[in-house]
């Protein structure tokens, strides 16, 4: 078993769990991000100040961006754990 910043041990199926919930929260980052360059677009398009829609999908992005980094982190904790058995 791995074991977690704070000594807590971690096995793989709870490692998969981790990565299937990561996975979703990239999912559903890439959709809000999706919809929210759709809605700058439109914004523009209608002589909208986009300003704040601007800054809102500067955070959408990051936060897919910190979604994958975690992802890719469990994911090669797993393969570390599997390397193991």
């Amino acid at each position: 078993m791995d074991t977690t910043p704070d000594n807590r041990s971690v096995d793989r199926h709870t490692l998969g769990q981790y990565l299937r919930q990561a996975e979703d929260h990239i999912d559903v980052g890439r959709w809000q991000v999706e919809r929210q360059t759709r809605l700058v677009d439109q914004m523009e398009a209608a002589g909208q100040d986009t300003k704040d829609a601007r800054e809102l999908l500067a955070r959408f992005e990051a936060s897919v961006r910190t979604f994958v980094e975690d992802r890719d982190l469990i994911k090669g904790l797993l393969e570390k754990e599997q390397r193991k058995h």
